[in-house]
């Protein structure tokens, strides 16, 4: 599928406009793990952050069986989103 003009600006802007979930999906998947919660309560913010981001994974896959918009550039924004948190996380310590 070649995409062209209009549509690739669109597909690179629907990709940045969800750089934002991953980041906050995963800010709260580490939110466990940096705030030392006790024991029983660390793991609780990493199984929320992975229920919000099955959940959003569903949420667009509707919506694109629906409007036929293509949901890929928004998973891929925020999987991108995921992955610069993570390693901006790493890097600091």
């Amino acid at each position: 599928m070649k995409i062209s003009g209009i549509k690739a600006v669109t597909y690179i802007w629907r990709c940045l406009l969800h750089i934002p979930v991953g980041a906050v999906v995963s800010w709260v998947i580490m939110l466990g793990y940096t705030k030392h919660l006790p024991s029983p309560y660390c793991f609780l913010p990493s199984f929320v952050g992975i229920l919000a981001y099955i959940g959003f994974i569903i949420y667009e896959l509707n919506e694109d069986m629906r409007k036929k918009d293509f949901a890929y550039p928004d998973i891929g924004g925020s999987v991108w989103g995921l992955i610069l948190y993570m390693a901006y996380w790493v890097i600091r310590g």
